[in-house]
């Protein structure tokens, strides 16, 4: 998939930017990542202080499943990157030395899932949470498919933030003060 950096640029904010903020903007975020980055799924998990809060947006019912599979299991790739603050990129579920997370990996395999992607949603120097890329096929991401995924990232907190100083949570707004 040919994809310019303009695109990428221009894509994502134009997702969050025409529609209200919170859930319908953090489920075109993800669809706009979906048509622009080469990948078959994507969703957003929210998390704060180590602890998870779930799934809060999605491309589809079949990305939000597997994106749950992590909270289920207690362990995946979004967990590892909001922990590290740092991608986690796995191009090969199949891989024999890819063997950090069994139980996702198994689960996610099994609905025909090759590769997984993980980027940590950051505010400020708080990890919020973390994007969550899935792919059919083996590979890496590449080029600007990368590029894409991590500014994509960037921009996912404010989906719903009202003031800097907030994020949306199962529960409601959490103050970061």
């Amino acid at each position: 998939m040919a994809v310019s950096i303009i695109q990428l640029r221009s894509r994502p904010s134009a997702a969050v930017r025409d529609v209200p903020p919170g859930l319908p903007a953090a489920n075109e975020l993800c669809s706009a990542c979906v048509d622009l980055l080469g990948v078959d799924g994507a969703a957003i998990s929210v998390m704060s202080e180590g602890a998870s809060h779930g799934t809060f947006g999605s491309s589809n019912a079949v990305s939000r499943r597997l994106d749950e599979y992590q909270f289920t299991f207690g362990e995946g790739p979004c967990i590892d990157a909001a922990m590290a603050r740092k991608p986690i990129l796995a191009a090969d579920l199949n891989l024999g030395t890819e063997q950090r997370w069994p139980a996702f990996s198994g689960a996610v395999l099994g609905d025909g899932i090759q590769a997984v992607f993980a980027l940590p949603v950051m505010l400020a120097s708080v990890c919020v949470g973390a994007l969550d890329l899935f792919r059919q096929s083996v590979g890496p991401l590449r080029g600007d498919a990368l590029a894409g995924s991590l500014l994509a990232s960037t921009i996912c907190w404010t989906m719903s933030a009202r003031e800097p100083t907030q994020i949306w949570k199962p529960s409601g707004l959490l103050l970061l003060t």
